[in-house]
């Protein structure tokens, strides 16, 4: 079995996991175990771009951002978005946000990763939370991949998801925003330890793994 083979039947377990099929899930996993136990080589971290370098790369002015839940961007300035952000970058420090705050909120996180699959490259799969908690994790994904970026975008599955919440919560988005803000700069560090891991890592931390990474943001730890 390739690797990419049994990847793929770890994220079936782990969907199967969060229906509450556990016996299927248990089952899954282990046919995947042995090949996710095999070492990857772990790759030069890359070189980071400093927030200066970013926002003149970008050649960003206040009319180009844009507030989060807006689908459109500026097109003058896309090609230089994609040149200096590898696509994978981007997911890691979005998909460390949504797994970092979700912990914060005490919600239980399976596993995070930047993989390609079912047409997207980053997956966090965590257990059900109540609209007001979901909603705050979903909305660290894009504040994370802002403040690593320089540029808020929201769209596709995460916009999705915070226009259905928003309809079972009494209070405004902004209300929602700035308290999803306010929790990604608090736990910056830990995600900035998360995106790393999976970008020099293995493409993916499990539960215990994506715990012990977030513990080496505690103040004290080199």
């Amino acid at each position: 079995m390739t690797r990419e083979g049994a990847l793929k039947i770890a994220i079936e377990a782990l969907t199967q996991w969060s229906q509450g099929k556990v016996a299927t899930a248990v089952v899954l996993a282990a046919i995947a175990k042995l090949e996710a136990r095999r070492p990857t080589p772990r790759r030069p971290p890359k070189r980071k771009l400093s927030s200066t370098t970013r926002m003149r790369a970008l050649k960003l002015r206040p009319s180009n951002v844009r507030p989060l839940g807006s689908r459109c961007h500026p097109p003058d300035i896309e090609q230089e978005y994609t040149e200096v952000f590898e696509e994978r970058e981007i997911a890691a420090y979005h998909e460390a946000g949504h797994a970092v705050i979700a912990r914060a909120l005490d919600i239980e996180v399976a596993c995070v990763a930047i993989i390609p699959f079912m047409g997207r490259i980053g997956h966090v799969w965590h257990e059900k939370a109540s609209p007001k908690t979901e909603i705050l994790i979903t909305m660290a994904g894009p504040f994370a991949e802002a403040r690593f970026t320089g540029r808020l975008l929201c769209a596709g599955d995460d916009e999705a998801n915070i226009t259905s919440a928003m309809t079972q919560l009494p209070e405004p988005r902004e209300h929602y925003e700035a308290k999803a803000k306010t929790l990604v700069a608090e736990s910056w560090r830990a995600i900035e330890i998360v995106a790393e891991e999976l970008l020099i890592g293995a493409d993916r931390l499990y539960g215990p793994m994506l715990d012990l990474a977030i513990c080496c943001a505690a103040p004290g730890v080199p």
